[in-house]
């Protein structure tokens, strides 16, 4: 059962025991301590395994940057990496880190984005074609003013 917190040791000087205890004292969730003690690890492993307290706000900012530029994650990965790592340094080993300053992961671009079409800028497109043909369009005039877009929700003015 994926859910259930295992036991921790009694008496264990391990690194990963005294994190998940620190975690459990302070009442987090198990599946917030599985995913720190994940992105700790990943953390340490990407510093050929050294000592956290041997590294410091560089190597977190070499490591976020290292997520955001060769790993492609989302900012939301990022984010929790860094809890998890601010966590790790504060609350357990109890060292203030400095500013940290690290590329963050990219937004796609506004292309790869759907944006909702209004029927005011529909109609406003089709008077300018009419004008300019001399046609007339009998088109969706009813819905003018009322802020409802093609998907059929209220627009962000409305």
């Amino acid at each position: 059962m994926d859910d259930i917190r295992p036991a921790l040791p009694k008496e264990s000087n391990r690194f990963v025991s005294l994190f998940r205890k620190s975690i459990c004292d302070r009442g987090l969730s198990y599946a917030t301590e599985k995913t720190y003690l994940h992105w700790v690890l990943r953390y340490i492993r990407f510093h050929q395994r050294r000592h956290p307290r041997e590294l410091g706000s560089e190597h977190i900012s070499l490591f976020l940057s290292d997520l955001a530029v060769q790993r492609h994650c989302s900012v939301g990965t990022q984010r929790t990496a860094l809890n998890a790592l601010v966590f790790l340094y504060k609350h357990h080993l109890g060292i203030e880190l400095p500013k940290i300053h690290f590329r963050y992961a990219g937004r796609p671009p506004s292309a790869w984005t759907r944006k909702p079409v209004s029927f005011a800028v529909i109609i406003g497109i089709t008077r300018l074609f009419t004008k300019r043909s001399g046609r007339r369009f009998a088109g969706p005039a009813f819905t003018a003013g009322q802020g409802r877009t093609l998907f059929g929700t209220p627009s962000p003015r409305a």
